[in-house]
């Protein structure tokens, strides 16, 4: 099921619904690195870095992130959030 959810994810996003994004994403009952990644993607992409940040340490807490997963989420939020960066790097 996290695959369609996932794949619905992206559509929503691509369509610039990103509140039925969060939505979905809100409700989903699992969640793998792709929905998180998505997510955080979807918010960084927009500039809104700090709602990146709280997908990101929703990621962490859930026990959903691997050191892998920091480094996109810091290389998605410096190539689109670019004021972020000196929040993660301080």
């Amino acid at each position: 099921m996290v695959g369609v959810e996932n794949t619905l994810l992206d559509a929503y996003t691509k369509c610039g619904e990103v509140g039925l994004s969060r939505k979905l994403f809100d409700e989903m009952t699992e969640k793998d690195v792709v929905s998180w990644n998505s997510m955080i993607a979807v918010y960084a992409q927009i500039g809104l870095s700090i709602d990146a940040f709280k997908v990101f340490y929703g990621m962490l807490k859930d026990g959903g992130g691997k050191c892998g997963d920091f480094v996109h989420f810091v290389v998605s939020l410096c190539t689109y959030g670019g004021s972020a960066c000196g929040i993660v790097f301080a």
